[in-house]
């Protein structure tokens, strides 16, 4: 992986092609709507058991694929892992 590349954050991820996501040794974020109906959550909580710590993996219960019913939460949550994964220089 790039070393320039210091933390991940996903939404909605897709289980397809990602081989090597147990190379992935940076933070990552992993969120997914329980009720989406474009891709199955279990594929975010797949790819979570895969890469390697510290990640989170957040599932919003009843969400969409775009995890419109609870946006602001997850937002706030995006906002929040910048600054704890990449501080300051």
């Amino acid at each position: 992986m790039d070393g320039r590349v210091r933390t991940i954050v996903t939404i909605a991820s897709r289980l397809y092609n990602t081989r090597d996501v147990d190379k992935i040794s940076i933070s990552s974020l992993i969120i997914h709507g329980i009720g989406d109906r474009t891709l199955p959550y279990g594929d975010s909580t797949e790819i979570a058991e895969m890469v390697h710590e510290p990640e989170k993996l957040v599932l919003f219960p009843g969400a969409d694929h775009g995890i419109s019913q609870h946006r602001d939460e997850m937002l706030s949550l995006i906002k929040g892992w910048f600054p704890e994964y990449l501080p300051a220089p």
